[in-house]
């Protein structure tokens, strides 16, 4: 579960290089109405990673 905490997290920094998370923060604003920090963006993306470790391990 770390592993995919920590993949998470290495996915959402180097997507962060190409303003990815600008990206997603005002999309999540422009659909959702939810107004989210760079730091909940890093959040949401370990936890997507986590969430991904745990169900590859039921396999």
């Amino acid at each position: 579960m770390l592993g995919g905490v920590l993949g998470g997290l290495l996915i959402a920094w180097i997507l962060s290089i190409f303003n990815f998370d600008r990206m997603f923060i005002n999309t999540l604003y422009e659909l959702l109405g939810l107004s989210i920090s760079t730091d909940a963006y890093y959040v949401i993306f370990a936890l997507l990673g986590a969430i991904s470790s745990i169900m590859k391990k039921e396999d």
